[in-house]
Parts: structure tokens; sequence; C-alpha cells
């Protein structure tokens, strides 16, 4: 039985700079990974504040069930056909890492106690037909029936 879903959605995606097939500098990294993961505390403190949720910190303490849907942006740069391109799917388990400073941030503003406790389901993928990109994210915690 579900205990409590949150639904969030951020106005942002993952770099890609942080796809771990990018080749960079460690230091470079470390340095988007930071502005990345605050980036996303920013945006989730503000998405919890729109929708007004209250909760003592942490809002789910044990096993967590992490849903992440992204809705990709379209390319700054155009095509030989001269039409914008929409940005290329990503494999999942690559995502997963690349959101790794997401994550880290969610335990950040008080919605999970440890990001060692989430269960992550494969991402979804989808085109942002309207804007810039967005990011879903589904939370949920199973409870026993009792």
């Amino acid at each position: 039985m579900i205990r409590s879903l949150v639904t969030l959605r951020i106005p942002m995606t993952v770099p890609r700079e942080l796809l771990p097939n990018n080749v960079t500098s460690a230091r470079t990294n470390n340095d988007r990974r930071r502005r990345f993961r605050r980036d996303i505390g920013l945006a989730l403190k503000s998405q919890i504040n729109k929708q007004r949720l209250t909760f003592n910190p942490p809002l789910f303490s044990g096993i967590v069930h992490c849903q992440l849907s992204f809705s990709w942006d379209k390319e700054r740069t155009r095509g030989i056909t001269g039409r914008m391109m929409y940005r290329k799917t990503c494999d999942g388990d690559n995502l997963i890492a690349a959101w790794k400073g997401g994550f880290d941030s969610l335990q950040d503003v008080g919605l999970i106690a440890d990001d060692k406790y989430l269960i992550h389901h494969p991402p979804v993928q989808d085109k942002d037909i309207w804007g810039d990109g967005f990011t879903i994210i589904d939370l949920w915690e199973e409870t026993e029936d009792e």
C-alpha cells in the first residue's frame, strides 16, 4: 500500500555535461555537479513552497521509490534542414548517474532521510514541444497493510 505520493515538477533537465560518457576534467565535473545540486535544491524548495507542502523533515524516512520523467528541450543548434532539433534520449542508467546531485538535494531539502534508501525506477523520457524542458519527480513510500 502506498503511504504517500509527492510529485514535483522542476523547470530543468540534466545537463549533457554531467552524463558519465562525457569526457571532461574531474575538477570541471565536480564544479558542474555542485552547481547542479544547488540549482535542483533551489527548484525543489520553490516547488515545495508553491504546492504548500508542510512537513517535519524528513517527509519520507524509510525505503522510498523514485520515478524521474524527463521532457527534453529543443537543442540550441539547428539541424541540416534548418529546424530546431530535439535532444536525443539517453540511456536510463546514465541519467540516474548524472542525477546523483539531484538525489542528494532531495535529502538536503528534507524530502528524504537518506538517499541510500532510494529505489530508482527506470527514467521516462519525452520531448517538451512547448518549452525549455522539465523534470517530474515522483516519490512514494510503501507501507505494510495492517
